[in-house]
């Protein structure tokens, strides 16, 4: 749906009569099954687990398969080459393509860099967003690299790179420290064109919304045209996220940079558009009139002038 997913319920997969079963997890096992963690506690009660009033030793682990499944042999990864690591990242099985991942990232072999590249630009979609991931744990997601990934037919990878270039080159305003505090604040000029002509052309919600989202880690002067070319396209004001998610990052803006929020309006076109009409203008004349700084006041005076 959208920016979002639809969830369908389906009956249990494990039924038991025992009071004290409780199922907290599940995980994909190395064979192809399923593990399931059992906590095995009759009374759940937040007082009793911070005083220690709950036995330690009673938890279970289960394995649920398919009775007709065959498993997974191959369970051990860490003697692969690298190049047989690239292989996996199209397997059925999904621990087998998140460990090769990993393995690649921590053997940090950049020689395999190039056929991660064939990868992303390949058929098989499942490779090729692994391909991407791989690609940016050993830096091989250079700007020729993240552009054939804008290219791509398939959103997942589309998303995916939006997502790593917000978190190689912005900064998350919210958290000055550690990886996000290492970028340099903005995308490179080349970059941040092509990614801003992507929007205005891009037909997947889900993409649209990563580019907002990663637009929330930039400078006002690329945040502001390319949340404009996100904002400016029909067809998503009825989306469940992509409209509020464009004004956070405006909302993140004021009042630092109101002259670039105010500029986005300069445009006549943008006040036709359904999300700028229905979303973003209420809430921005709200934000403005709801102060007693003069300044702002005189904003709100500006963008209805």
């Amino acid at each position: 749906r959208g920016a979002t997913f639809r969830t369908t319920d389906l009956p249990p997969a494990v039924h038991s009569s025992d009071e004290a079963f409780r199922p907290v997890y599940i995980a994909n096992a190395p064979d192809g099954s399923l593990f399931v963690c059992d906590m095995y506690e009759y009374f759940i009660a937040h007082g009793q687990h911070y005083q220690n009033q709950i036995d330690p030793t009673t938890g279970r682990i289960y394995r649920l398969r398919g009775s007709d499944q065959p498993l997974e042999p191959q369970t051990d990864l860490t003697q692969l080459s690298p190049a047989a690591l690239v292989a996996m990242l199209n397997h059925p099985n999904k621990w087998h393509r998140q460990t090769a991942v990993r393995l690649l990232a921590e053997a940090g072999d950049s020689q395999v860099a190039d056929q991660l590249r064939q990868l992303v630009g390949g058929t098989d979609e499942v490779a090729a967003v692994h391909a991407v991931w791989a690609l940016d744990q050993l830096g091989g997601l250079d700007p020729d690299t993240a552009n054939r990934c804008l290219a791509s037919p398939f959103p997942a990878v589309r998303r995916w790179v939006v997502r790593l270039l917000g978190d190689r080159y912005g900064r998350h305003r919210g958290l000055g420290c550690g990886r996000h505090a290492r970028g340099t604040g903005r995308l490179p000029a080349a970059l941040a064109a092509t990614v801003t002509r992507r929007a205005g052309i891009e037909t997947d919600a889900g993409v649209l919304c990563q580019m907002l989202a990663s637009a929330r880690r930039l400078p006002a002067e690329q945040a502001v045209p390319l949340t404009a070319a996100v904002l400016a396209r029909d067809g998503f004001a009825d989306d469940p996220y992509l409209p509020l998610m464009g004004w956070w990052v405006l909302e993140s803006l004021i009042p630092a940079d109101n002259d670039r929020v105010l500029e986005m309006f300069t445009d006549p076109a943008i006040w036709s558009r359904p999300i700028i009409r229905q979303t973003v203008l209420p809430r921005l004349a709200r934000r403005y009139a709801a102060t007693d700084n003069l300044d702002l006041l005189g904003c709100c005076t500006r963008l209805f002038r």
